[in-house]
Formats: structure tokens, C-alpha cells, sequence
């Protein structure tokens, strides 16, 4: 993609600023892509021009790129997790995104908070769907109380799908009720046979209850 083909250019300080160029006119010709803003970002922010490269992160972040999970992890390099947080649109996926893959935990907290605004705004959302955005938005913030019958009715609602299992049973063991996350562990184990790391949480639990 374009950001990727900057590299070359990127080790050529004498080659930024027609590069710079190359971009700037990329992003008139093709102003729908957000691949293209990444590139003109990025080589705006090695020219020094560090508002413009925002604005051009900004621009791709808002568009309705296809794989939004991409597009945060091609951006993570070149800026601070607190930086790419005050970038998102109120785009409902990237917030949820942010908030399942980033390492910073303050940065997760601020991301449920603001999944919680956002989920009773996002037309078109099926309430099942709500109910699973909430509990996981509960489960970033450790509030386990409240996340745990969310995501007890989202397995109600979709008792074969593993993750929503998963979930469920991480709010209940992170609640300090292993009893109970144990059976649930053990029906998701049971749709995904092959994930070690469930027969690995399973055996650890066990364990830790004939202690």
C-alpha cells in the first residue's frame, strides 16, 4: 500500500520533499483513500510538518475504511496511543478496536467510556449487539458487576457463538467468582475443542480450586 511504499523514500533525507510532493498530489487525485492519507500523514510528520500529518491521520481515521483494525495498527508506530485516541471519530468499531488492542490500560478505560456514549447513538445497531458492546465496554472498565449480566445475556442470545462465552466467563473469574466462570470456560472449550488456551485456563482454575 502507500504507506508501506514510502519506506524507500524515508531513507533518502533528499528525497523527502518531492516525495512530500509525490503524496501531497496522490491525496488530490485519490482524496476517498485513506491508504493514501497514512503515506501523505507520514511523510508530512518526517518533513517536520507535524499539524499537517494530524490532519491527514484525522482524514483517514473518519473515512469508512473496509478494515479498520488495519488502519489503527498502521498508525500505532508513528504516534502515541493517547494521540491515536484523540484522532477517532465517533465511529463506534474503532473505539471498540482501540479499546480490545491497546496495552495502555488508562487509554482502555477512556475508550469504554466513550463506547458507552456511543452505543445508544449508533443507529441501525441490533440490541443484541448493544448488549455485547456494553458488557465489553463494562468488562474495560473492571466494572464486573455490571458487565457480567450483559454478557450473560449476550450468550443467552447467541449460545454457540465462543467469544461471547469467553467474555462472560473473564467478567466472572475477574469478579473473583471462579466457581461459576468455570462451567462457562468448559461450554466454550466444548464449541472450540482446538483453542489450547482454554484447555489452559480450565486446568488453571482447576488447580487453583483444590488448592
Amino acid at each position: 500500500g502507500p504507506l508501506a511504499a514510502t519506506t524507500p523514500l524515508l531513507s533518502e533525507p533528499k528525497s523527502q520533499t518531492p516525495a512530500l510532493a509525490f503524496w501531497m498530489g496522490e491525496c488530490a487525485l485519490k482524496p476517498d483513500s485513506s491508504e493514501t492519507l497514512l503515506a501523505a500523514g507520514r511523510m508530512f510528520q518526517v518533513s517536520g510538518d507535524v499539524a499537517a500529518a494530524e490532519r491527514a491521520w484525522r482524514l483517514s481515521l473518519a473515512m469508512n475504511h473496509d478494515k479498520p483494525h488495519y488502519l489503527l495498527e498502521r498508525l500505532r508506530p508513528h504516534c502515541s496511543e493517547g494521540e491515536l485516541l484523540s484522532w477517532l471519530p465517533p465511529r463506534l468499531e474503532l473505539w471498540v478496536i482501540m479499546a480490545e488492542t491497546t496495552k495502555e490500560g488508562e487509554v482502555r478505560k477512556q475508550a469504554a467510556t466513550q463506547i458507552l456514549k456511543l452505543v445508544d447513538l449508533e443507529k441501525g445497531l441490533p440490541a443484541e449487539n448493544a448488549i455485547l458492546v456494553k458488557g465489553q465496554a463494562f468488562l474495560f472498565l473492571e466494572d464486573y458487576s455490571q458487565a457480567a449480566p450483559l454478557l450473560s445475556e449476550a450468550v443467552r442470545v447467541r449460545p454457540d457463538d465462543v467469544n461471547r462465552r469467553i467474555l462472560l466467563a473473564t467478567a466472572l473469574e475477574k469478579s473473583g467468582d471462579a466457581q461459576a466462570a468455570l462451567p462457562i470456560y468448559e461450554s466454550a472449550a466444548k464449541l472450540a475443542p482446538k483453542r489450547g488456551d482454554l484447555r489452559q485456563k480450565i486446568s488453571e482454575l482447576k488447580s487453583s480450586q483444590a488448592d
